[in-house]
């Protein structure tokens, strides 16, 4: 299984994946538009990680993790998250989504 979560830093946002243990295994900055994986830098592709985005957006940020091949959400114990993402007000969602400057080029 692996798990994805997601961070804001400086209006970009960064998907960290880790293994069922926890353990990071890749991390990527990513905006709407681009995405630092090879997937995408190399073959100028739509990856997994910009199709996630929007999944991952309202709980940028928060301790919980997400299930790509499920779409299933965890806590860092394990145990399955079966209530709605958390509200935002909207001051909250702009300091997420704006940018404070652009994706750097890969």
């Amino acid at each position: 299984m692996s798990l994805y979560n997601l961070r804001s830093s400086d209006g970009e946002f960064r998907i960290t994946k880790f293994d069922s243990d926890l353990n990071v295994e890749s991390s990527y900055l990513v905006s709407h538009e681009k995405c630092e994986c090879p997937q995408f830098v190399n073959r100028n592709q739509r990856c997994r990680h910009l199709r996630m985005l929007r999944q991952l957006e309202p709980w940028c940020d928060q301790p919980f993790f997400y299930d790509y091949e499920t779409g299933r959400w965890f806590d860092s114990e394990g145990g399955e998250i079966t209530h709605q993402a958390p509200k935002r007000t909207e001051i909250e969602l702009k300091k997420i989504v704006t940018p404070k400057h652009t994706l750097r080029r890969f």
